[in-house]
């Protein structure tokens, strides 16, 4: 079975994060994205961090309705967007290709240090090792 890892960053505790190429296909852009691993987070989010290194812009989202997320951090408006990740394996031959609806914040000042999130909709469809410790950072 394939595998691809994460990286701790530094902090204490370590951040588990993992890195995807992301692409809007709607939008045409594409660039990695470092997430924050959040298995408490129902669905995958870009925030402002990131869609600003994108060129993501909210002009983008004209007539397209905003969705309230309710969360231990509070709530926040956020617009869907079918987006594929890639993970790269770890053998750097061949790439896991998820396509699902993400969600993109509507910039806010209280947003615009949050990371990004992988949730557990895309976490949920592999098994994820997650042993501090160890350094040990797995999806297979």
């Amino acid at each position: 079975m394939a595998r691809i890892s994460g990286q701790f960053r530094a902090g204490s505790p370590p951040l588990p994060t993992i890195t995807a190429l992301v692409t809007i296909p709607r939008l045409r852009k594409e660039r990695p994205v470092e997430f924050l691993i959040d298995t408490g987070a129902d669905a995958t989010t870009l925030h402002p961090i990131d869609t600003r290194l994108m060129g993501i812009r909210p002009l983008h989202f004209v007539g397209i309705p905003r969705a309230m997320m309710y969360g231990v951090g509070g709530n926040a408006q956020y617009w869907e967007e079918v987006a594929e990740l890639r993970f790269l394996h770890d053998d750097g031959d061949y790439w896991d290709v998820v396509t699902l609806p993400i969600h993109v914040a509507v910039p806010t000042r209280a947003n615009s240090a949050i990371e990004s999130l992988l949730g557990r909709d895309v976490i949920g469809l592999y098994r994820f090792t997650c042993e501090a410790l160890a350094g040990i950072l797995t999806f297979e």
